[in-house]
């Protein structure tokens, strides 16, 4: 509104402009106009990115909301580390600085990077899973030990209790091997 004013207020004194003749107020006014297109088109540009600037940053805000309500786990990681790298890939983008060669090589170092990075948590989970499934084993070779050990045990007090006596003793060996 105030560049409208503007422009309206030079086209009335252009034409109350009496030193002027018709054929110069002619000129001005066709450069007002022009003047008026430029100058509204600048501020048509400027809100519009003054927009997206401000959409941009309220769904940064909702997608930093919806990661902070998101359980953890492996799945709030992974949206994490994706935003990470959104972020660091569209500051390079927008790196008016850069020549494309760089900015190509900055974003292959990043993709890099985060291949490297999954590799890892694979490689990690993988030694976890490896960890539960050996104190698994331990775990299971234990209760084996012992039962085994208490068998045992049981065995050396019946002998002891057969004493000399053979045929006590034949029947409890038979009892071991064949487990009645």
């Amino acid at each position: 509104a105030i560049i409208r004013e503007k422009y309206a207020r030079l086209l009335t004194d252009l034409q109350k402009d009496e030193s002027k003749d018709a054929e110069e107020k002619l000129k001005y006014q066709t450069m007002y106009e022009e003047q008026l297109k430029v100058e509204l088109n600048k501020q048509g540009e400027t809100t519009k990115k003054a927009r997206e600037e401000a959409e941009k940053k309220a769904n940064e805000a909702i997608l930093q909301l919806k990661l902070q309500l998101m359980p953890e786990g492996e799945a709030k990681e992974k949206a994490m580390q994706d935003d990470k790298y959104k972020k660091l890939r569209d500051a390079v983008i927008e790196d008016v600085n850069l020549t494309e060669e760089k900015r190509n090589e900055i974003l292959a170092l990043y993709d890099k990077q985060r291949a490297a990075e999954d590799q890892k948590k694979i490689d990690d989970k993988k030694k976890e899973q490896e960890k539960e499934q050996a104190n698994l084993l331990a775990t299971f070779t234990n209760q084996k030990d012992k039962e085994l050990e208490a068998l045992r045990l049981k065995y050396e007090e019946q002998r002891k209790i057969a004493g000399e006596n053979s045929e006590l003793q034949l029947l409890i060996d038979n009892s071991i091997v064949t487990g009645k």
